[in-house]
């Protein structure tokens, strides 16, 4: 059996990284808590599928998901348009927003494109008002 150590405790430190729980990861993902449990602890190996489920939530490679790349920079979400040092960490946004911008990663980008007309129509209303 191949060493699985730095895949469940990469899958374990981003998870906290990311401020979730198993049970949010669960929903994330997909799959049931118990699943994600027995991948942070070893017990089983999470498939390639799964592996792209988890790097695609993350924002990281399968590569540095599985410790074979070293990790990418932290993301950094900065205002729109703003000019200047007012860029937010994940770590800072609410649960909420941290939760919203996880499923959004999460969809495909005609779900994006989607959503994104929805916003946008939503606060054209709400300014002419």
């Amino acid at each position: 059996m191949a060493d699985n150590t730095k895949l469940m405790k990469n899958l374990k430190r981003l998870r906290k990284e990311h401020k979730l729980t198993q049970d949010e990861v669960s929903v994330l993902i997909s799959k049931e808590r118990s699943s994600i449990a027995k991948y942070e602890t070893g017990k089983i190996i999470p498939p390639l599928s799964i592996l792209a489920l988890f790097a695609k939530l993350y924002n990281v490679t399968v590569d540095e998901l599985c410790g074979i790349s070293p990790p990418s920079k932290p993301v950094t979400v900065k205002s729109d348009g703003d000019i200047g040092d007012d860029s937010v960490s994940f770590a800072q946004l609410s649960k909420q927003e941290q939760l919203m911008i996880l499923k959004i990663r999460m969809m495909s980008d005609e779900e994006k494109d989607e959503l994104l007309n929805s916003i946008n129509i939503k606060i054209s209303k709400d300014d002419n008002e």
